[in-house]
């Protein structure tokens, strides 16, 4: 069974299983898109999102985490 999410860009080859990554993008997206959906600054929802990836990736730098958040939302 396939995830019925969207592009499955993350997902490995197992299906109905998703990566990590997977998961943590779709959680990232959920949380950006929800709080510029209820008018809070693009600041507020990055800065969500951001901590939503470290939720998923603790051990990466903030930095880090913030180049990746990005790159997730870039391919929108």
């Amino acid at each position: 069974m396939a995830i019925p999410f969207g592009d499955n860009t993350y997902s490995n080859s197992v299906p109905g299983c998703p990566t990590k990554r997977y998961i943590c993008a779709l959680a990232l997206k959920r949380a950006y898109f929800n709080l510029l959906l209820k008018k809070k600054p693009k600041t507020v929802a990055f800065d969500a999102a951001t901590r939503v990836f470290r939720y998923h990736y603790p051990k990466m730098s903030l930095t880090d985490a913030e180049h990746q958040t990005v790159e997730i939302l870039k391919k929108l």
